[in-house]
């Protein structure tokens, strides 16, 4: 990665690049951006962001990723499991092989933070073409079409360092954050992952880049069946900035 930046008149303006492994198709047919210690495929994924600061307490930025991905492979020993066979079957003219397919993915973002107040939010945009791959239900290699992924989140925190002269209560810092993710292009994927999410936590500040947090997360997959549509999760972290 480069990373840095410089002044434009009274406002700052920061840049990062970075060149590193790409994202993978998933089994079940989406992307996984997240980074891994291996890469699949020759091709690298290449991702930016540029940040413009017109005020001090005040950052608007936009960033993006490109790279190809790689469809995956169906092993014998998967293929005996669901179809009784040792070779996957024919799926048109493709033959046995996945191919490739660009994944594209940009993104805006705000960040207001002035005295006690954090506020945030970020929206997400991410395309993957049509590819051959090996997919849950697809008895082999089958074709999935062009697949768009979306994701939103909007949060606010107050530091508790304005109301009181406590240093240990100082630390404090709650949090509310709302978020949604949706999924179009694959009517299974889409029914797994659409989801809004509502979070309630509390951070305690150990250091100016470490910190706790403690949160309850109450998350509803609209387009799942009544009786799989929410779930309750809590959460314990230890984070590091760097």
């Amino acid at each position: 990665m480069l990373r840095g930046g410089v002044s434009v008149g009274s406002t700052i303006v920061t840049y990062s690049v970075a060149v590193g492994n790409g994202p993978r198709v998933s089994h079940e047919g989406g992307v996984s951006f997240e980074a891994v210690a291996g890469d699949d495929n020759s091709n690298k994924a290449v991702s930016g962001r540029i940040g413009f600061l017109p005020l001090p307490y005040l950052e608007v930025g936009a960033s993006f990723l490109v790279g190809d991905v790689t469809g995956v492979e169906v092993t014998e020993e998967e293929n005996a499991d669901d179809h009784g066979g040792a070779e996957p079957p024919v799926i048109g003219d493709m033959g046995f092989a996945p191919s490739t397919a660009n994944v594209s993915l940009w993104g805006a973002d705000a960040a207001y933070t002035r005295g006690s107040w954090d506020v945030r939010a970020e929206y997400l945009n991410a395309t993957r073409d049509a590819i051959a791959t090996a997919y849950e239900g697809s008895m082999g290699i089958g074709l999935l079409p062009k697949l768009e992924m979306e994701a939103w989140y909007a949060q606010i925190a107050y530091r508790l360092s304005d109301i009181t002269d406590n240093k240990t209560l100082q630390k404090f810092e709650p949090v509310v954050r709302y978020g949604e993710f949706r999924i179009t292009g694959l009517d299974e994927l889409a029914e797994e992952a659409a989801e809004e999410r509502f979070s309630v936590g509390l951070n305690y500040w150990i250091a100016p880049s470490i910190v706790a947090r403690g949160v309850a997360e109450w998350r509803d997959f609209t387009d799942r069946p009544a009786d799989e549509s929410s779930e309750t999760r809590y959460i314990l972290q230890l984070a590091y900035g760097f």
